[in-house]
């Protein structure tokens, strides 16, 4: 079993989940409650929105981590420290979007 879990076949297949099947569920379920009357739909839209953005955007940051290592090597201080700079700014990036996707959905 965690032959699997470790094989690069299994990432691939983890990354096409991510990347485009989770974003198809997403937007079902935001079909579904849009078409739904609830006091708290706006709420769960907004949830909803940024889960099916979250799966690209993770697949995205993968293939950037691997560039990164694939060009500085994996076990050095620069690939690290270039891996944390991108990652702190997209997710503060991520986060300004989020804030503001919250408060176009507040009443």
């Amino acid at each position: 079993m965690i032959d699997l879990l470790v094989s690069p076949r299994f990432a691939d297949v983890a990354g096409w989940f991510l990347g485009f099947i989770w974003p198809l569920g997403g937007l079902f379920a935001l079909w579904y409650w849009h078409r739904r009357p609830s006091p708290h739909a706006r709420v769960i839209q907004t949830v909803l929105l940024f889960l099916t953005v979250l799966g690209p955007f993770i697949v995205g940051m993968w293939f950037v981590f691997n560039a990164v290592v694939g060009w500085l090597g994996l076990d050095s201080v620069a690939a690290l420290l270039v891996n944390l700079a991108i990652f702190i700014v997209a997710g503060v990036a991520l986060g300004f979007v989020v804030q503001r996707a919250v408060n176009t959905f507040k009443t």
